[in-house]
């Protein structure tokens, strides 16, 4: 039951907070300012809320795949030594990743000037087959063109263009038969994803945490509606800024709140209130 006391207290109570927003209005301001931005911040982790969700589920199954979004990947791969010998003598090794090249036997024209003042060479590529032991070359490397023909399929013929003396590869200074033998040496390196895999990896991300977040977003207002979000705007209305015109307001609910305490404080002396 509500008593006379409680209703008086309850006035009282109205009044010292009224006046103290009047009195106190920067203090009151700075206050509801901090209590409005993280009212703000409530309200926007509410509507980001379903795309965190979906950012969380993807990200595992994009990482499984072995592709990191917004971060560069390093995976191991198997090493081999590329091996080139050639029918002038020369010979050279390097160390490659698979994917980079293939064994290959090659024929390739001495440098020469053309038409056009350039220096060109023709290469022809043949394929290999089973049949063939890279483990030994000699006999390749004796063959002459029209052997070689004979030997294997053409894979390819390519006329390589140079404009100047010092680009010439002086490998091919002479008719000239290129074996290229990969050789695995059972090492593995670490290499890191390209910048371009990462970036369309990110963006496909990106893309689908969107569509999923918005998906979600529409499951969460027909299911949950916007609950949280709409107890928050109007808790927010409650710490507006005390400017000119609220004080004004302030005022007249001063008065008011005034003249009913007077009211009921005369008429609760005089024993004619009674509430239940």
């Amino acid at each position: 039951m509500i008593t006379e006391e409680d209703i008086l207290n309850k006035l009282k109570n109205d009044i010292e907070n009224i006046e103290d927003e009047i009195n106190n209005k920067e203090a009151h301001n700075k206050k509801n300012r901090h209590i409005r931005n993280i009212i703000n911040i409530g309200i926007k982790l509410d509507d980001i809320l379903p795309y965190a969700v979906s950012a969380a589920l993807l990200f595992p199954a994009y990482k499984s795949l072995g592709h990191t979004p917004l971060m560069v990947d390093t995976y191991p791969q198997k090493s081999y030594i590329e091996m080139i010998d050639s029918s002038n003598g020369d010979h050279f090794q390097n160390k490659v990743q698979s994917n980079d090249i293939f064994s290959s036997v090659k024929y390739s024209t001495r440098w020469e000037i053309n038409n056009y003042g350039f220096y060109e060479r023709i290469e022809t590529t043949y394929i290999l087959n089973e049949n063939i032991d890279l483990n030994n070359i000699e006999y390749i490397l004796k063959m002459n063109k029209t052997q070689l023909d004979q030997t294997f399929y053409i894979m390819d013929t390519e006329i390589i263009t140079e404009a100047r003396e010092e680009d010439l590869n002086p490998l091919y200074n002479e008719d000239a038969i290129v074996i290229t033998r990969v050789i695995n040496t059972n090492e593995t390196v670490i290499k890191n994803e390209k910048f371009e895999t990462n970036f369309f990896t990110t963006l496909m991300y990106l893309i689908t945490t969107y569509i999923l977040g918005k998906g979600l977003k529409e499951v969460k207002k027909i299911i949950f509606q916007e609950y949280v979000k709409d107890y928050l705007e109007i808790k927010a209305i409650k710490y507006q800024e005390i400017n000119e015109r609220r004080i004004e307001r302030l005022k007249q609910i001063l008065e008011l709140k005034k003249e009913n305490l007077s009211l009921l404080s005369e008429e609760t002396s005089h024993g004619k209130v009674k509430i239940r």
